[in-house]
């Protein structure tokens, strides 16, 4: 490298500059797989779970969390790996 760096402006420059645009496409579909997911769950479950998802990815634009923060990236996975809970009955 020209330069001593190792860390891009944010975590989405790290998305694109250790994987490429295939990296960005997994994550793009990993966040809205996640997303919808959350969503189909009452809204007492799905707003922490949103409003953390929205706390990281908006923490991505800010610092380079893939690589400088791995508790966010873990916060990340977790928030968006959970399954909603259905209540159902049985008849």
């Amino acid at each position: 490298m020209a330069w001593d760096l190792e860390w891009s402006h944010n975590g989405y420059h790290d998305l694109l500059l250790g994987g490429g645009i295939p990296a960005a496409v997994l994550f793009a579909a990993y966040v809205w797989t996640g997303s919808r997911r959350a969503t189909q769950s009452a809204i007492s479950q799905a707003a922490p779970q949103l409003l953390l998802t929205t706390f990281v990815l908006a923490a991505a634009t800010q610092e380079s969390f893939f690589i400088g923060s791995h508790f966010l990236w873990a916060l990340l996975v977790a928030s968006l790996a959970l399954k909603p809970v259905r209540n159902t009955s049985v008849d």
